[in-house]
């Protein structure tokens, strides 16, 4: 990952692009679109995962514990997508399910936090929402209501 800081930025930087390399791989827990991905499994799956007890953490706003993994995680069911703050970029992200109901991908949205208002972030947690719901309906996946989830906060 490349980011570009601008170093006229409040506090001094702040991001003005990211480069993503194809291939690239981060911790799902510090993604957007990998927070989604480990909600939509069976908690025993996630406890699996992260048995070990490390979380590699890339900002200052990873996660870093079993236990601030497990509120994360809870936020994103309750709220229907997952939201990676960190570095300037706000992300929202949504798991994309097979016909078993299982993680077959995820969708992701990144945006400059500075550029994202109340109604930018509703549009495009709605938008990509949709898309999922879309795909996984496509694959033989679970139907999923979309009304009443939770806004961005």
């Amino acid at each position: 990952v490349d980011l570009l800081l601008d170093p006229a930025g409040p506090g001094g930087e702040r991001p003005v692009a990211m480069r993503y390399e194809i291939g690239l791989r981060l911790p799902a827990h510090c993604t957007a679109s990998g927070k989604s991905l480990l909600a939509a499994l069976p908690p025993g799956q996630i406890t699996e995962r992260y048995a070990d007890g490390r979380f590699e953490t890339l900002t200052s706003h990873s996660i870093s514990s079993a236990e601030e993994l497990a509120a994360e995680l809870d936020q994103v069911r309750a709220r229907g997508y997952a939201i990676d703050d960190a570095l300037g970029m706000l992300c929202f992200g949504a798991a994309v399910l097979d016909s078993s109901g299982r993680p077959a991908g995820a969708l992701s949205v990144s945006m400059v936090k500075a550029a994202v208002d109340d109604a930018r972030a509703a549009t495009a947690t709605q938008a990509i929402l949709e898309l999922a719901r879309a795909l996984t309906m496509r694959l033989g996946g679970p139907d999923r209501e979309l009304t009443g989830l939770a806004p961005p906060a």
